[in-house]
């Protein structure tokens, strides 16, 4: 029994079966560590990867078969006979072998080509959008790089980016993109062209921010997305108290290249900022940044910090504002604190106490009249008025569809669940609850897609 295994692993490492092995793996190994690196590039969605090491997988046992009858030697591929004293090791090709050899080329191309098959089946992550759908004043700001040299002042600069798509958002005659899809573009080196597609925006903003102790300074680009040119280039610096007015008078630079008019209310409301109190801003980007995390921990981390924004300065709005909004989010989770939505109602009226014209607070009041006060004439009041200081308000236009869903008004309802997911495009919920809503109305295949 030991001297027939002893053969046996002699004739493995006669017919270099493990050396063939040891080969495969090497050359699979390296297959993978390409298509891991290649398959963002070529915008292959990442779970297709998995094909490549089914193929792979499958392809082992060919390739010991292979080893075990032939050898490829200088003079082409032979056959490996039993190795008994005197005999030749390798002998010619018979009629037999050429038909083995064809039938194993074609199970590793079939196998092949049905990983090419499946990875080219596997749905892209990004719809892109036609181009002759894409609007003219469609706009995108994509995430600013930090440029302080210190990885602390992330939350700084998330905040400036988020503030400028803000400001943009409440100009009627543009399309902004929201910052939850904008943020996916972090890190993503592509061609701006590529982004402007998944996007569906003609315009595309990229820019970066600079931070001393009491200075900021962005720099903006305006680039058209389908020529990757850029239009028009500006440096902005301003003391920390002056933050708004800076934003402002990128958002107004930004309008006029882009040609688009401002109504008079819109022209007003960017003339007219106020100053900021530091240490209070510096609480409200923080609170605002750990928010955006949509964690529990961050939500924990958010909300202490806008409440010590609050004690900084019981007069700024955008705190109040902060708060309304994460106590609405915690208010929908599947076991909310008690008194959630009654503190979300209390930080949105103040807001609105200190700035009736603050989107955002209008909108979280609608959330908390449609699904804790059942108010539903309130909720329509503070919807369309949310919607009219801000018709790119994402969130507001989603909440608002199922509040016409509730009230049996599907046409409005699918009417802004769209208008959410085209502002959003890239995020996920908007998108699954359009499913909803097809599900809800019996119309299963629109559900599914």
């Amino acid at each position: 029994m030991n001297g027939s295994s002893d053969g046996f692993f002699h004739q493995l490492k006669r017919r270099k079966v493990f050396q063939t092995a040891a080969l495969y793996v090497v050359a699979a190994w390296v297959l993978l560590q390409v298509a891991d690196v290649a398959f963002p590039g070529l915008r292959i969605p990442e779970e297709a990867i998995r094909y490549v090491w089914i193929a792979a997988l499958i392809g082992f046992p060919l390739a010991l078969l292979f080893a075990w009858r032939y050898q490829v030697t200088r003079q082409g591929i032979v056959r490996s006979a039993p190795l008994a004293s005197g005999e030749v090791e390798n002998l010619p090709l018979r009629k037999r072998d050429h038909l083995i050899l064809g039938a194993l080329l074609l199970a590793a191309t079939g196998v092949a080509y049905r990983a090419i098959v499946e990875i080219r089946e596997v749905p892209a992550p990004i719809r892109l959008a036609p181009a002759d759908e894409i609007l003219p004043n469609s706009i995108a700001v994509l995430p600013l790089q930090n440029v302080t040299g210190d990885p602390e002042q992330e939350y700084f600069v998330a905040g400036m980016h988020d503030a400028l798509i803000t400001v943009l958002s409440k100009i009627s005659a543009l399309k902004v993109i929201s910052r939850s899809s904008a943020s996916v573009y972090r890190n993503i080196v592509q061609p701006v062209r590529q982004t402007g597609l998944e996007l569906g925006v003609a315009h595309v903003i990229e820019g970066s921010v600079f931070r001393t102790e009491d200075h900021v300074r962005i720099n903006v680009q305006l680039i058209e997305a389908a020529t990757d040119q850029t239009l028009w280039s500006e440096n902005y610096e301003r003391d920390i108290e002056d933050v708004l007015t800076l934003q402002s008078e990128v958002a107004r630079a930004i309008a006029e290249k882009t040609r688009v008019e401002l109504t008079p209310d819109e022209e007003s409301r960017l003339t007219s900022t106020r100053k900021v109190n530091p240490a209070t801003y510096e609480k409200y980007l923080r609170g605002m940044f750990h928010l955006n995390q949509y964690t529990p921990d961050g939500m924990r981390r958010g909300l202490a910090y806008l409440h010590e924004a609050v004690e900084s300065d019981p007069d700024d709005p955008l705190a109040y504002a902060g708060l309304a909004l994460g106590y609405t989010l915690i208010g929908h989770s599947s076991n909310p604190p008690p008194g959630a939505w009654t503190t979300a109602r209390e930080a949105a009226v103040r807001a609105l106490e200190l700035d009736p014209l603050f989107p955002e607070a209008h909108g979280a009041m609608a959330e908390i009249q449609l699904y804790y006060d059942w108010d539903w004439d309130g909720a329509e009041q503070s919807f369309r008025r949310a919607l009219q200081l801000n018709p790119n308000l994402d969130f507001a236009h989603a909440h608002y569809a199922w509040y016409h869903q509730l009230l049996g008004d599907a046409e409005a309802a699918f009417e802004h669940m769209r208008r959410a997911q085209q502002i959003a495009p890239v995020t996920p919920i908007f998108t699954a609850w359009l499913g909803w809503l097809h599900w809800s109305e019996n119309q299963l295949d629109e559900a599914i897609a």
